[in-house]
């Protein structure tokens, strides 16, 4: 299973800053849809933690706009609504999420904060995938 949500974030980089669709999701998230990052890694189970979570992976289209498809991009800052975050990848090009034509360019990790919790917050999707062999039914 893997949770994501999104939302418009303010993006820094050099001297523009601009606002970009963002997604937060969890750390298994692109090894559950088989994706690999084209430069760096995807997360790690630790940046699920508060504290932790300030890592950022770039779509391939906000790579080339605002660090010109830069390939020491890796390691480097972004100001996300004016906190620093490390950029420890990028995604391939073809990378879109479930067909969409949203451009999602910032994924970040999902922190969950128990303390704000809510059952009234319908913001977060979950999905899954099954495991070879089990049955719709069985799952």
């Amino acid at each position: 299973m893997a949770a994501w949500r999104t939302w418009f974030y303010n993006v820094g980089a050099g001297d523009r800053t601009e606002q970009v669709w963002g997604v937060r999701t969890s750390a298994n998230f692109f090894d559950l849809l088989g994706v690999d990052t084209a430069l760096g890694r995807s997360f790690l189970p630790e940046e699920e933690q508060s504290g932790h979570e300030q890592v950022c992976i770039l779509s391939n289209n906000l790579w080339q706009q605002s660090f010109g498809g830069d390939r020491a991009v890796i390691g480097r800052m972004l100001a996300v609504d004016g906190k620093p975050f490390r950029i420890v990848g990028v995604l391939p090009a073809e990378f879109n999420l479930f067909g969409t034509s949203r451009s999602y360019d910032l994924w970040m990790p999902f922190v969950l904060d128990r303390g704000r919790v809510s059952r009234d917050d319908h913001s977060a999707i979950v999905f899954a995938r099954r495991r070879q062999g089990v049955s719709l039914q069985a799952a």
